[in-house]
């Protein structure tokens, strides 16, 4: 079937006037429906019909809806972004809208391109404004990818390129042309596409969503700062024409496609280094002015971030990585990562049991006469039977990279929707240890048609890459419960009790100080704690032999003034005391101070009472 073009007198891009009245006419209160229609006057508008005035009068019109389109597509972003991924259908039609849009104006500028260097064309003066625009949006189009968690799409560099190579052989790289959205009111092809390699650079796939939009103002603010060359590979790979820049002088080299890309950053370095160094006297920046007015604290941790994606001659990490292909078990709710750490289903425990007072005179009466703690130790131990019922619960993900303090892993298939900051409990295959991290940073990754099929293991749009940074200390598994009939009735209908983690540097050594060996979260092996409702023996940690030394020699386990314990988000609050159970072990927590936020989960402070 032929699309039918509406003819361009008629068009509501013919010329500014025309476009103007349309777009007063075009509400704006639902951003997505804007967007889509403005996308689909873009579809209609006929190309083939782009010569002579007609040209100039689309010009006219794209220049006159720049700033409002502009500003429609950062209102829509809000929708996705910072959002988990893999995006909802909702968000994932906002996104898409704003990436047809972006993708719809530079496809349109890249079209007046070829009639504005033609030698008889009106817009022959207008050829590096049609080039830089052209490069604004798609640059936009990779700004959307980053905020909604995005990897870049192939097209992005394919488009850029192409324009980048036109502008380059009729030397139009470092024309300046006017451009209101820029700081300093004029830009040109060289430094829109040096833009385009900061936020390549910035990695801001793990930036905070302030930190992807601060570090885009940022960008654009250094528009101008940021020099470009660029060489091209021949069909062997090799490089031809590199430059030899002046000795000291600061170059970073981008691979995009077939090209390669040099930005000087002498200038941006002792820029960002004069700032980082205001901060450190206590002192704001005075330009750009950031969005949110952010604190000296924020800044102060985005910067240097900034100077060493930017600036540094190469990628230098602490700890190297190396390749793995394993495969490794995640789980990410609190039953699952219990079940993940323990090797079998999580099953709640019973609630507390309210005692009347017959019943506690009899505890105390034949309290001597009741067996040993230790025959009433829970001896539910994992089977290969409930490891496999446990499994069933977790998701299979496939390692990347690995270095000493974390990893990243990729998943093809549906599950859990992950973010920034979410917890994660994984198991690198069934007899690997398990271990606790927090997920740094996530991408979606388009699956392409021919990786989509079900046999290939692949579920289309469902493409997910993580970062994981392990967390210090070995992890402990148990489950919590609310103390006394009172707190399970303030717990206002909440579950009176869930799966937890406890987190810390596990310690045995001799007693603090004194002939009293106990301490405020100080447990004896072979003692039985009065008033306890379990057993003697400690939790068990995987570490049998390391546990029955130290119940031989009668040293002390204590938890660390930095032991923490996960709980669910908004389960329990500092200054509750709620109880720790593990089988048959059980013993009281007065939480204290929270440390940090995971997703859903928080980790307080805790100190073991009587």
């Amino acid at each position: 079937m032929v699309q039918a073009f509406e003819p361009i007198a008629s068009h509501p891009f013919a010329n500014a006037e025309t476009c103007k009245a349309w777009f007063r006419g075009l509400s704006v209160s639902d951003s997505r429906a804007a967007v889509d229609i403005v996308g689909s006057a873009l579809a209609r508008m006929p190309q083939t019909a782009f010569g002579g005035l007609a040209a100039v009068g689309v010009l006219q019109a794209l220049e006159t809806l720049r700033k409002p389109i502009h500003a429609l597509t950062v209102d829509l972003s809000s929708r996705y972004a910072d959002k988990a991924v893999p995006l909802s259908d909702t968000q994932r039609a906002a996104f898409e809208s704003n990436l047809t849009l972006a993708y719809s104006l530079a496809y349109v500028y890249y079209s007046l391109i070829r009639d504005s260097l033609s030698e008889t064309s009106v817009l022959r003066e207008r050829a590096a404004l049609l080039h830089q625009r052209a490069l604004f949006w798609t640059a936009q189009g990779m700004l959307e990818h980053l905020r909604g968690r995005q990897r870049f799409a192939d097209k992005d560099w394919d488009l850029a390129q192409e324009v980048l190579q036109s502008a380059d052989r009729h030397q139009l790289m470092d024309a300046d042309v006017r451009d209101s959205l820029q700081p300093q009111n004029v830009s040109s092809v060289t430094a829109t596409y040096s833009r385009m390699l900061l936020l390549h650079l910035a990695g801001a796939r793990s930036l905070a969503t302030r930190e992807i939009e601060w570090t885009a103002e940022y960008a654009h603010y250094f528009e101008g700062k940021g020099e470009l060359t660029y060489v091209v590979a021949d069909s062997q790979g090799v490089l031809a024409g590199m430059p030899g820049p002046a000795a000291g002088e600061q170059v970073r080299s981008v691979k995009a496609g077939s090209l390669m890309h040099y930005l000087h950053i002498g200038a941006l370095s002792k820029s960002i280094s004069r700032r980082i160094d205001a901060m450190n006297k206590g002192n704001l920046v005075e330009a750009p002015k950031l969005s949110g007015s952010p604190t000296l604290t924020s800044q102060k941790s985005l910067l240097p971030k900034l100077h060493r994606a930017w600036c540094a001659r190469a990628n230098q990490r602490q700890f190297p990585r190396r390749r793995t292909d394993e495969e490794v078990y995640c789980a990410f709710d609190a039953p699952g990562i219990y079940g993940l750490m323990k090797r079998r289903p999580y099953v709640a425990p019973a609630p507390p049991k309210l005692y009347d007072h017959t019943e506690v005179a009899n505890i105390f009466l034949h309290r001597d006469a009741s067996s040993s703690a230790s025959a009433r130790r829970d001896v539910t131990q994992h089977t290969a039977a409930t490891w496999g019922e446990a499994r069933e619960q977790l998701e299979l993900w496939q390692s990347q990279e690995e270095s000493a303090n974390g990893m990243s892993m990729l998943r093809t298939r549906g599950g859990t929707r992950v973010r920034q900051g979410q917890l994660i409990a994984l198991r690198l295959g069934d007899a690997g240890v398990a271990m606790i991290g927090v997920v740094r940073w996530a991408e979606q990754a388009a699956s392409s048609a021919s990786d989509a099929s079900g046999a290939a293991g692949i579920d289309p749009g469902h493409t997910v890459e993580i970062g994981v940074q392990l967390l210090p200390g070995l992890a402990r598994a148990g489950a919590v419960r609310y103390i006394g009939a009172s707190a399970v009735a303030q717990a206002g209908g909440k579950a009176g009790s869930s799966a937890a983690l406890i987190l810390d540097h596990f310690s045995r050594a001799a007693a603090r100080s004194g002939a009293d060996s106990s301490g405020p979260n100080t447990i004896m092996p072979g003692q039985v704690p009065e008033r306890s409702m379990a057993g003697e023996e400690l939790p068990e940690l995987e570490m049998q032999e390391e546990h029955a030394a130290a119940v031989e020699s009668g040293k002390p386990y204590r938890y660390s003034e930095r032991a923490t314990i996960v709980l669910p988000a908004g389960w329990s609050r500092e200054g509750e005391v709620i109880e720790f159970i593990d089988g048959a072990n059980s013993f009281k927590l007065r939480l204290g101070k929270q440390t940090h936020r995971h997703g859903d989960f928080d980790r307080l402070h805790f100190s073991v009472t009587e």
